[in-house]
């Protein structure tokens, strides 16, 4: 079945559907999703949803609320507004956010490495600018990272190196805004399984160290 219109805010008439994914639903997502307490799964992805994604406040909750959830699959749709910082907490089971094509701006929040669970982010294809915050280096369970075609920037540090050494990761961080620089030293990281790089304008020689074993797809453009 193929649902249209606009998410009732009444969300407890979908919750026992198939799935609400690859729909033509339109509008916000109802704060009132934030009141299924037992939702493992959350997919909205592949529809004509807009506006911000919601969290709480003390009149309406919000989708932080939901820390028994898995997965948060929003990617696809006509998301703005920036990913307010609110939305990440310790306590969450997240194992996937995953809210790449939309039209999210501002900052990735620093609050995203407090979620230990995590194991994939994707974030691609948004508008998000500034730096790629450091607090993901906590994240000792990810395993996929998509960053790309954003206007961000990644501040490397010693201790970036050595929080990522233990992680097996795939990094695509292409078509950002990095300023002319030589190539970061995380390149030459252990763990990195695949590495896509390509318009960051990054110059200088591939460092040797880079071609490492575990090492199955590197792409600078």
């Amino acid at each position: 079945m193929n649902y249209h219109g606009i998410l009732s805010n009444s969300f407890h008439m979908y919750k026992n559907s198939p799935g609400l994914n690859n729909n033509r639903f339109t509008g916000p997502i109802p704060p009132s999703i934030g009141n299924l307490n037992n939702l493992s799964w959350l997919d909205l992805s592949d529809n004509q949803l807009s506006g911000p994604i919601p969290v709480s406040n003390p009149t309406a909750p919000g989708l932080d609320n939901l820390v028994t959830t898995k997965h948060f699959h929003l990617s696809n749709n006509q998301l703005s507004g920036s990913i307010r910082s609110q939305l990440f907490n310790s306590n969450m089971s997240l194992i996937h956010f995953i809210a790449n094509n939309n039209q999210l701006s501002g900052l990735i929040p620093a609050s995203i490495g407090s979620v230990q669970t995590l194991e994939v982010i994707r974030l691609d294809s948004n508008w998000l600018t500034g730096d790629v915050p450091q607090k993901l280096t906590e994240l000792k369970s990810v395993n996929e990272l998509h960053l790309s075609n954003n206007n961000l920037n990644w501040t490397y540090s010693r201790s970036l190196r050595n929080e990522l050494t233990l992680l097996r990761v795939s990094w695509d961080m292409s078509s950002n805004s990095f300023e002319y620089s030589d190539i970061p030293a995380w390149f030459t990281l252990p763990s990195l399984t695949t590495i896509l790089m390509g318009m960051t304008q990054l110059q200088g020689e591939i460092p040797s160290g880079v071609f490492q074993a575990q090492l199955e797809r590197l792409y600078k453009g």
